[in-house]
């Protein structure tokens, strides 16, 4: 077995995950480093600040200047596969999805894949630029509106009437301007059903053979077990034996996750590819699993390795604050807690305490992307004992701008029944 406390890993990422995963790595390596992308012709703190501060972590303004001297080099998020693939032809050792970001990043091709693969594929349309958006959707009620690659101008959302879909389509056009009318939007019709997913590490496409299958609770929850992939519900099974080949032809050694609605026909439509980290289920998967750096070293190498998971069920809630967006949210927790509290482009300032004394203040940095500031989670043999975990934990932050549903668990009653009636067995 390898000593990872001998290893240095340097990270790349833009803040997502990068703050909690460096964080946990950091109890297992020697040195984790951490660069966020912030270079350009006028430089914000806001980029540069994320994962400042943060215990165990150090963080480095040069990425390729920490290139040479570090044993492992992870990307959690997508969008840098040709880097990726670039260092790994150096020697490199790389965790990360490389050219499989595209089958996150381009939703119409992803449709196409699905189709070659023998999955079902869902009716949907592609309107191109805004006039043609404003059309179809005047057209047509109850729809899922979704964009490829420039997922910063808006998240998927869900169209119920015009009339209602009106602002969000001025907010839109106006994020885009002169580019109105090419931007590419996909619509998707509603696919009835219960919506579920699996969430693995996968090494040259290959998984490995413990993986966690579970339900979210959109921009709220998540709830999953952790079981053997051969163990997984049919239709989960369905979807990552059909596309094993894809995976595999990306050579994909990175955490994957899927997001599968089962309709009224029992047949996996596989709707969204998550080809990063995910949030969730990483929060959840970096404790989850007591070998959760192993892991990473040894697929990043090529290596197939057992997860060892310390418990069936995990559980998370996701925190909110609606500063996040544009302001700074200040925190406090205390640091052997961050075992159980996930948060989100996290940095540590040292700030006047108001007694003459520096105290360490953390932040969340506002970044666009909405107002979840990061998850607390827990573990149990019982889905139960998960929950409730989940729910101290995130008792355990002070954060007067923060907020979660402490009912949110209440609500899986209902989707574990239909769960069971679609064709996923017992939860």
């Amino acid at each position: 077995m390898i000593d990872l406390s001998k290893k240095k890993v340097l990270i790349y990422g833009y803040g997502l995950f990068e703050c909690f995963l460096a964080m946990r790595m950091a109890r297992d390596f020697k040195e984790v480093m951490l660069y966020t992308p912030w270079k350009g012709s006028y430089p914000l703190p806001t980029k540069n600040l994320i994962g400042t501060g943060l215990p165990g972590v150090t963080k480095v303004d040069d990425f390729f200047a920490e290139v040479d001297g570090s044993d492992l080099i992870c990307f959690f998020d997508v969008g840098d596969g040709d880097l990726q693939q670039s260092l790994r032809a150096q020697g490199k050792r790389v965790l990360g999805a490389g050219t499989a970001d595209i089958l996150e990043n381009d939703r119409v091709g992803f449709k196409k894949v699905l189709e070659s693969v023998g999955l079902p594929v869902g009716p949907y349309q592609v309107a191109k630029g805004m006039d043609a958006l404003h059309a179809a959707l005047k057209a047509e009620k109850d729809k899922w509106v979704k964009v490829s690659k420039y997922r910063g101008i808006t998240e998927t959302f869900h169209h119920k009437d015009y009339r209602y879909t009106l602002p969000r389509l001025d907010q839109i056009a106006t994020r885009l301007g002169a580019y109105r009318n090419e931007q590419e939007f996909m619509i998707e019709d509603p696919i009835p059903g219960v919506e579920c997913g699996d969430d693995r590490f996968m090494c040259n496409g290959k998984p490995l053979p413990i993986a966690t299958y579970g339900f979210e609770i959109k921009d709220q929850a998540y709830l999953c077990k952790a079981m053997p992939v051969e163990e997984m519900p049919v239709p989960v099974r369905q979807v990552a034996d059909a596309l094993a080949p894809v995976y595999q032809e990306h050579n994909v050694c990175s955490m994957m996750s899927s997001e599968i609605r089962i309709g009224a026909d029992k047949k996996p439509y596989f709707t969204d590819q998550c080809s990063r980290a995910g949030s969730p289920p990483s929060e959840l998967m970096s404790e989850l699993y007591s070998n959760f750096s192993e892991i990473l070293w040894a697929i990043a190498g090529g290596e197939m390795v057992t997860p060892k998971p310390i418990a069936k069920y995990a559980a998370e809630v996701l925190i909110k604050s609606e500063m996040a967006p544009t302001d700074w949210v200040p925190m406090d927790f205390d640091v052997k807690d961050l075992d159980r509290l996930k948060m989100r482009n996290l940095c540590g300032i040292d700030v006047d305490a108001g007694d003459g004394k520096k105290k360490r203040q953390f932040y969340y940095i506002p970044q666009d992307g909405g107002t979840i500031i990061g998850g607390a989670i827990g573990f149990g043999d019982t889905r139960e004992e998960a929950q409730l975990e989940a729910l101290r934990s995130a008792e355990k932050l002070q954060c007067e701008e923060s907020h979660y549903d402490t009912t949110v668990f209440d609500q899986y009653e209902e989707e574990l029944a239909k769960a069971e009636k679609f064709g996923l067995g017992k939860f």
